[in-house]
């Protein structure tokens, strides 16, 4: 997940918005909720690709952690 991070620069935002819902729905689905909240939580709305599945997943995410005021 560092790698995905360190992209954050790259030269293709949107490459990377992809990449990390992409690894942020696995994770979740596999049951990694903190680490996919991590991911998925600074992602905007307005430019995902799929903006139904990042905020069905942030959900997801924040039902399982009981968190909610998120």
């Amino acid at each position: 997940m560092a790698w995905l991070k360190e992209q954050a620069s790259a030269e293709d935002p949107q490459l990377h918005a992809v990449m990390s819902l992409f690894h942020g729905r696995q994770l979740v689905r596999h049951g990694f909720f903190d680490e996919g909240r991590g991911l998925l939580k600074d992602l905007p709305v307005e430019t995902a690709c799929d903006p139904a599945s990042l905020l069905f997943h942030r959900a997801a995410c924040e039902h399982w952690l009981l968190d909610p005021e998120a």
